[in-house]
């Protein structure tokens, strides 16, 4: 009797247990971790996080790096594109970015221009090869596809502590054989027309830059994870990966950016990346 009783109740505890681990993994609501912001006030743990990784990456002026991605479909094929990306930073709005591409043939010469914002919609700009006049894309189209990639132009647009609000879930190992320790958190787009619901970001706790973000769509299903690997420091203080696999966990496909030529503080300036100036940037 005794036996039956004690194991029914370590059955109820397994359950209870495992019941509070998929409510976190599913986004549900629970007791927030909470800690005391350098002005006093009480904020999630995950939006702490956010500031520090924040206050870590900034003052840098620019950064200038060169990116190739290859994309491969589930059956088989694959592309690739070679592209020049440039970040400007921004004391009083979101930072500044432009893309060139420079490979295949068909598409060198294409220009993304991007003006971050915190809460309002960013202002995204394309330029195509043998077009004059410099397209605005609407802030619903920001689901499109990056150089029919598996990242969006809404993936690929600079990131600013304001366009989430934050949930800490918990501190895990992390990394391919678990060898990082990171912190997990929730991010929730507060931004409107995202094509996610919601993020769960690893976020390494040495470094403050992610391992992996699982991104989630408006019926809460996962469908994309994004892995960052082989990171370098730059500058003495800047870390950024080599490497970063974007996975279709529905479709199977799947697109590797590959990083190179990082360059900090080349000189660049707002004015210069701005619409325009676009059509310069483009020779």
């Amino acid at each position: 009797m005794l036996n039956r009783l004690l194991s029914t109740l370590f059955s109820l505890l397994a359950a209870a247990l495992a019941g509070q681990v998929a409510a976190a993994n599913a986004g549900t609501p629970h007791n927030p971790v909470t800690v005391a912001a350098t002005n006093g006030e009480v904020i999630d743990k995950g939006l702490a996080l956010a500031r520090e990784t924040d206050l870590r990456d900034s003052g840098f002026g620019d950064i200038v790096a060169t990116g190739e991605i290859i994309n491969k479909s589930a059956n088989g094929a694959s592309n690739r594109r070679v592209f020049e990306m440039v970040t400007v930073e921004m004391d009083d709005d979101g930072d500044r970015r432009f893309v060139k591409v420079t490979a295949p043939a068909s598409m060198k010469g294409t220009l993304f221009l991007s003006h971050a914002h915190a809460l309002e919609a960013d202002d995204v700009w394309v330029l195509l090869p043998r077009s004059p006049r410099l397209r605005r894309i609407s802030a619903r189209d920001k689901t499109g596809r990056f150089l029919s990639s598996e990242l969006t132009l809404e993936d690929i647009s600079p990131w600013q502590v304001e366009k989430y609000t934050y949930r800490y879930i918990r501190e895990e190992a992390c990394g391919a054989q678990g060898e990082r320790r990171c912190h997990l958190i929730e991010n929730t787009p507060a931004y409107q027309h995202s094509g996610y619901s919601r993020q769960l970001e690893w976020l390494d706790a040495e470094i403050y830059q992610p391992r992996r973000i699982e991104y989630y769509d408006g019926a809460n299903q996962l469908v994309k994870a994004l892995e960052f690997t082989k990171y370098r420091q730059f500058s003495e203080r800047y870390w950024r990966p080599m490497y970063m696999r974007m996975h279709n966990l529905q479709s199977g496909d799947e697109s590797e950016i590959f990083w190179d030529n990082y360059q900090v503080a080349s000189g660049y300036t707002p004015e210069q990346v701005s619409p325009t100036n676009i059509v310069r940037l483009k020779r």
